[in-house]
């Protein structure tokens, strides 16, 4: 019995290595295609082959008898009609997916961030219609130890010097006016060859004697207009006399400074925060920081714990290889903190970043297989929609 039953073992071996050969001819890039849109499907496919294999052998030797019998049958049949109806399946699965991620790949990038989208409930504003204007604010948290920068899309063209004195008329339209804007009453002059602001404030404006209220009244201008490429206020009041600025003393201008680095937080989950940064503090300490919580002051971290990267810069784009473990997933965690990154990586000069090694093809908006612009501001309200 033994030996009758090794020769029948051989038998089925040697029918095996004469059945027709099928190969699998799509190309590699297709088979990483595939596996990165059905990445959320492994851990099922593993728990299921899991449980099928304490069943594999029986199967396999009655799969190999069932061969054996119907090889006269099959085999004298369309041996070709079968194999082109294999790849034909194959090839036709693959096309749709293939399809579908050129869709992805193929979209116009800027029609991802459209200006239609309801910038309410957005933290960073990425286009701007040709009918479209912005002006940018700044609000104090209730702390007064960071300020609030704001990005207002204005649906209506009209010049800067219009639309920034109505500014208290968009704060108070989005219930922002109660937040200590301490340029409230001024209006504003702009002259764009010069690269100035005339500042006129109110006959009793005073910041007061405390030093942060200084810095930030500073802070505020330079939010609003360094965008503009205005370098340079000027007060002036009715009367005609120079104002006292407090700590600054009586001043009759002052420089718009450009952005400071920083790194961007989340403030009570409803705005993004620059946290300062020195001078000379490098990038990558800047990504770090953002792990970091300070619950003092409502900030939140908007790079998870778990997440790292290696930072490289390749002149205006920032390079971010993952390294992490974690499995990133497409929610609004991951979007939040991509968007943080892209301004804190602004403030630091850069014009776009990419995302290497990072093993999802979307997260939100965002097509992680290619670099992607920094944002034109944060925490966006629209007017006149």
């Amino acid at each position: 019995m033994k030996s009758r039953k090794g020769n029948d073992e051989k038998e089925i071996i040697q029918l095996l290595q004469q059945m027709p050969r099928l190969e699998d001819r799509q190309e590699k890039y297709q088979i990483y295609k595939q596996s990165a849109l059905e990445d959320n499907m492994t851990d099922l496919a593993s728990h299921d082959r899991s449980k099928f294999s304490r069943f594999a052998p029986v199967l396999a030797t009655a799969a190999a008898i069932f061969i054996i019998v119907l090889i006269p049958f099959v085999y004298n049949l369309s041996d070709s009609h079968f194999t082109s109806e294999v790849a034909n399946d194959s090839s036709g699965a693959m096309e749709a997916q293939d399809e579908q991620l050129t869709m992805i790949e193929d979209e116009n990038y800027d029609a991802l961030f459209t200006a239609e989208a309801d910038k309410s409930h957005a933290y960073v504003l990425h286009t701007v219609n040709d009918d479209e204007n912005v002006i940018f604010g700044a609000i104090p948290d209730e702390q007064g130890q960071y300020l609030i920068p704001i990005t207002f899309v204005v649906s209506a063209k009209g010049n800067l010097d219009e639309l920034y004195n109505k500014l208290p008329e968009y704060m108070e339209e989005h219930e922002l006016a109660d937040n200590d804007f301490l340029l409230q009453g001024a209006t504003y002059s702009i002259d764009d060859e010069k690269k100035i602001v005339k500042v006129q404030l109110p006959q009793d404006f005073s910041l007061g004697e405390g030093s942060v209220r200084a810095y930030q009244f500073e802070k505020t201008l330079s939010v609003m207009f360094a965008p503009h490429g205005i370098t340079k206020a000027v007060f002036e009041t009715a009367d005609g006399n120079t104002i006292d600025l407090g700590p600054f003393g009586k001043m009759e201008e002052m420089p718009i400074l450009p952005e400071e680095r920083a790194s961007y937080k989340l403030y009570k989950e409803r705005y993004l925060v620059p946290v300062p940064q020195q001078p000379d503090f490098p990038i990558d300490e800047a990504i770090l920081e953002m792990k970091e919580e300070d619950t003092a002051f409502h900030l939140t971290n908007t790079i998870p714990e778990e997440i790292n990267f290696r930072i490289t810069e390749d002149e205006k784009e920032l390079v971010l290889e993952y390294t992490g473990k974690a499995i990133l997933e497409n929610n609004e965690k991951y979007s939040v903190m991509i968007d943080a990154i892209l301004m804190t990586a602004k403030s630091y000069g850069f014009e776009s970043v990419r995302f290497d090694n990072i093993k999802i093809v979307r997260i939100g908006n965002y097509i992680l297989e290619q670099p992607i612009k920094v944002p034109e501001g944060v925490n966006p309200y629209t007017i006149g929609k």
